[in-house]
């Protein structure tokens, strides 16, 4: 069974689309920590990950597939 983890797919859509940790932070209205914080979440809530998914300007189901890891 796979399963997301949505921390991966922050780190690798910052990675891919050139966002830093500060930027993201000013663009969620959140400090720099709690992005931090949200890179090692491996759940968060449906509206934060529809957010980050608009963001990094992709399709919700696209961002997802960027953590997912066989169990």
């Amino acid at each position: 069974m796979q399963q997301a983890n949505i921390g991966a797919s922050v780190v690798t859509a910052q990675k891919n689309s050139r966002i830093g940790t500060v930027e993201l932070a000013q663009i969620l209205g959140e400090t720099r920590q709690s992005v931090y914080s949200l890179r090692k979440k491996k759940n968060v809530s449906i509206h934060k990950v529809q957010r980050l998914a608009g963001i990094f300007e992709m399709p919700l189901v696209d961002f997802i597939k960027l953590g997912l890891k066989d169990d």
